[in-house]
């Protein structure tokens, strides 16, 4: 690098990418090398393998020996801790600011390290995570479509008020494009408005204070962390396609149809939403003293009552300062809401779900 651009990389955060890595050998270089190439001057680049049986540790071996652009971070688990586990241990190996976790068959964009961390240095974004669009590729790499984020807001009805577009741009990093800054009390409905775990960004002190709690979930960690972390501090979605998201063999899209439009691209749907989230009230519960410092009586109140039910909900504010009419407040509104759902038509035990986890208008 230039003097110029090392002095740029010493006053820029820096990004920490946690590549997370089991039995996907196939794909492992090809992620690692979308990492190195980033256009970005500040990364670290943290390769967690979770007890790979296929032949990782040749491609790992091949990495440690190499002379990467980035300073490599590489661990190795003798046990399979599943996504969210081999997460938190990428985490804690990282010091960035901001910190991305990346499967390891899926590709970052050259520039998207530095779009992201522009979005987030922007004056007129600032949020807990930023997403952006994907190409959607098969296992050869092939191109098969993109998904973009922005088409499902008209379709979710998002009030315009929680949906404010901003322009973006950082001349020392050469970005200048546009974003969507959704409030943190948009995502009402347990609707999807972030790509996959890839395409994420998250701010380490919004990760530090949610991934803290060690609990018990293998899978789609995506959805715990997208869903806790928005509604702590909301999302940026930048526009741009800025990754690649692999569909092979059994991950959650592989046996779906590209159709466009509104069709839906992952398998039982319904079952992941609403499993991780349930792990967010169990983290509300274990340490409700940390999350009500850190967080305030009154956004304390709201993540709890929106994630634990109202009944859980009430018991974890029991003797905190919640006024009685906002509480109550929120419980009637979920009464009317499994009404409503419930005279639309919608089966029983989808209402009783709206029902535990109560919505904000």
């Amino acid at each position: 690098m230039t003097a110029s651009s090392t002095a740029l990389a010493d006053r820029l955060p820096l990004v920490s990418v946690v590549i997370t890595n089991h039995n996907y050998a196939r794909y492992l270089r090809e992620c690692f090398d979308s990492v190195q190439s980033q256009s970005y001057p500040n990364v670290e680049c943290v390769v967690v393998d979770d007890n790979s049986t296929d032949g990782s540790g040749a491609v790992l071996d091949a990495i440690e020996a190499s002379a990467p652009r980035f300073e490599t971070i590489v661990l190795r688990s003798g046990e399979n801790a599943g996504q969210y586990g081999a997460m938190r241990k990428g985490f804690a190996a990282s010091r960035g600011q901001f910190v991305v976790f990346l499967d390891a068959d899926d590709l970052l964009a050259e520039d998207f390290a530095a779009a992201n961390v522009a979005c987030h240095l922007s004056p007129s974004v600032y949020a807990a995570l930023s997403t952006s669009d994907q190409w959607i590729v098969d296992a050869e790499g092939r191109l098969l479509g993109v998904n973009p984020r922005r088409q499902f807001y008209p379709f979710m009805a998002l009030p315009k008020r929680l949906v404010a577009r901003h322009a973006v741009e950082c001349a020392p990093l050469g970005q200048r494009f546009e974003a969507d800054l959704i409030a943190a009390d948009a995502n009402w409905g347990g609707f999807w408005i972030w790509g996959t775990t890839s395409s994420m960004m998250f701010r380490r002190d919004v990760l530090a204070l949610i991934m803290a709690e060690d609990i018990e979930m293998r899978i789609s960690a995506d959805d715990f962390l997208a869903n806790f972390a928005h509604a702590i501090g909301g999302t940026a979605v930048v526009d741009r396609v800025l990754g690649s998201y692999r569909r092979h063999g059994a991950n959650n899209f592989a046996d779906n149809l590209v159709l466009g439009g509104f069709a839906p691209l992952m398998r039982d749907r319904r079952t992941k939403q609403y499993t991780p989230r349930s792990y967010i009230g169990e983290c509300l519960a274990r340490a409700p003293a940390r999350f009500r410092e850190v967080l305030g009586e009154r956004l304390f109140a709201v993540i709890v009552m929106r994630f634990c039910g109202v009944w859980r909900g009430m018991r974890i504010l029991r003797g905190h300062k919640v006024r009685r009419d906002y509480v109550l407040g929120q419980f009637w509104r979920s009464v009317l809401m499994r009404l409503a759902l419930w005279a639309q038509g919608y089966r029983r035990d989808f209402c009783w779900i709206t029902f535990r986890r109560p919505t904000y208008w």
